[in-house]
C-alpha cells in the first residue's frame, strides 16, 4: 500500500490567539496567558478592518503642493492626520522604536473641525477621535480630544477638554461610540475618563459686566492612571530596584511622561514635558515644537500646568515646579481681583447700561 503524502493543496494549521496577531502586526514583547486566545483574536480583527474605515498614523497626507498642505486643500481634516503623523513618528523616534511602529498603532477614528483661518492656526472648532492599539497586549486606548477657540469684539471663547478609555479585549469586546459631546462641554464624554480640560471664566455666558480672561482648569490624571495606561499599551511595568541609579530613574520618568504625552499626540498635540531641570528643547522654549497646529492649551506661559501635572502623575516634580505652580495662581489671582474691583465700580456707576439690551457685539 503507497503512503498519502502531503502536497501542496493542504491546508495550513489556522493561527489563533497571539500568533494570528503576531502574524499580522509588529507586536514588542507580547504578554500571553493560557485564556487570552479570543481577545488576541478580536484584537487581529478589530485591528485589521481599520484600514477600511480610520486614518493610520503611519501615513504621511498627500498633497498636491505646498498651498494646498498648509490649508489642507479640499480636505481640512488632513491638517489634523498631518499633526497625528508628525507628533506620533517624533515619538516613536524618541522611544527607539523601528519606524512606523508605533504609528501602525495609531488610528485616527472621527475628525471634524471648521473655522481654519491659516496656516499653523488651530480651527475654531475641532472634535478628533482615535484610537491606539496595544504593542503588547489585546487591548487598545481610545482618545477624544474637543476644542473651541474664538475671538469675538469684548472677548475670547475658548474651552477644551481631552479624556481616554481603556478598552481590556480580555474582559469586553466594545465598538467605538460616535456620539459627540458638544463644544460646550470641558470635560471629557461621560463615558471616558478625563485627562486635562481648560476653559475661561465666562465661558459659558456673561455672569459678570465684563468678560473676565480668568483660566479655570483640571489635571486629572494620577499615578495609577499612567500606570493603567502604559500597561495596556506596553506590557506590564516592572518596579525599580530598591537600589536603582540615577540613569535607571530618569529612564523610567521619561517612559512614563512619553506614555502620556503619546496619548495626546493621537489627537494631534505636540507637547513637550522636561524630566529635567537642565533638559533642552522643554515646553518653556517651544511648547509646539513639531505640531501642524498652535493649539492654546493653557492661557499663559506662566504656569506650564500640563507638564507640571503629567510630572506628578507621573511620580515626580522638577525643583522649579512649586514655583511655576504659585506664579500661576498668583497670576490667577490678580486677573480676578481686576475684574472684581472693575464689576464693583461699572455696578456702581452704569448700572443703566444693563436696560439697554446686549452690550456685547459679537462676529
Amino acid at each position: 500500500m503507497s503512503q498519502k503524502t502531503s502536497g501542496p493543496n493542504v491546508a495550513e494549521p489556522k493561527l489563533t490567539g497571539l500568533e494570528l496577531a503576531s502574524s499580522k502586526f509588529r507586536l514588542i514583547n507580547p504578554v500571553s496567558a493560557p485564556d487570552d486566545a479570543p481577545a488576541w483574536e478580536i484584537y487581529a480583527r478589530k485591528r485589521s478592518a481599520e484600514a477600511a474605515r480610520a486614518y493610520n498614523a503611519a501615513e504621511a497626507p498627500e498633497y498636491e503642493d505646498e498651498e494646498d498642505r498648509e490649508w489642507g486643500g479640499d480636505d481640512d481634516t488632513r491638517i489634523i492626520y498631518e499633526g497625528v503623523h508628525d507628533t506620533i513618528k517624533a515619538l516613536e523616534k524618541e522611544c527607539g522604536l523601528e519606524d512606523g511602529v508605533l504609528g501602525e498603532c495609531v488610528w485616527v477614528e472621527s475628525c471634524s473641525l471648521d473655522g481654519l483661518e491659516g496656516p499653523g492656526f488651530a480651527p475654531r472648532n475641532c472634535e478628533t477621535y482615535s484610537r491606539i492599539y496595544s504593542l503588547a497586549t489585546p487591548a487598545h486606548v481610545d482618545v477624544h480630544f474637543q476644542y473651541h477657540e474664538r475671538t469675538r469684539m469684548e472677548s475670547i471663547e475658548w474651552n477644551y477638554s481631552i479624556g481616554y478609555k481603556i478598552h481590556d479585549l480580555a474582559g469586553e469586546d466594545v465598538a467605538f461610540r460616535f456620539t459627540s459631546c458638544g463644544n460646550k462641554t470641558h470635560r471629557g464624554r461621560p463615558d471616558m475618563r478625563s485627562i486635562c480640560w481648560a476653559f475661561y471664566d465666562d465661558d459659558e455666558g456673561f455672569r459678570h459686566r465684563e468678560w473676565r480672561r480668568v483660566e479655570v482648569f483640571g489635571f486629572d490624571l494620577d499615578q495609577r492612571d499612567v500606570l493603567n495606561i502604559h500597561q495596556a499599551l506596553f506590557g506590564p511595568l516592572e518596579p525599580l530596584a530598591a537600589d536603582a541609579d540615577d540613569a535607571a530613574i530618569a529612564a523610567r520618568r521619561c517612559m512614563l511622561v512619553r506614555t502620556v504625552r503619546i496619548l495626546l499626540a493621537s489627537v494631534g498635540i505636540d507637547y513637550p514635558v522636561r524630566c529635567k531641570e537642565e533638559e533642552d528643547g522643554g515646553e518653556e522654549e517651544n511648547p509646539h515644537r513639531n505640531a501642524a497646529l498652535d493649539w492654546t492649551l493653557e492661557s499663559s506661559s506662566i504656569d506650564q500646568w500640563i507638564a507640571r501635572g503629567t510630572r506628578k502623575a507621573c511620580g515626580f516634580q522638577l525643583a522649579s515646579d512649586p514655583e511655576m505652580e504659585r506664579a500661576g495662581v498668583q497670576a490667577r489671582k490678580e486677573e480676578l481681583e481686576y475684574h472684581s474691583e472693575y464689576d464693583s465700580e461699572d455696578e456702581e456707576n452704569s448700572d443703566s447700561s444693563d436696560r439697554g439690551g446686549g452690550r456685547y457685539s459679537y462676529y
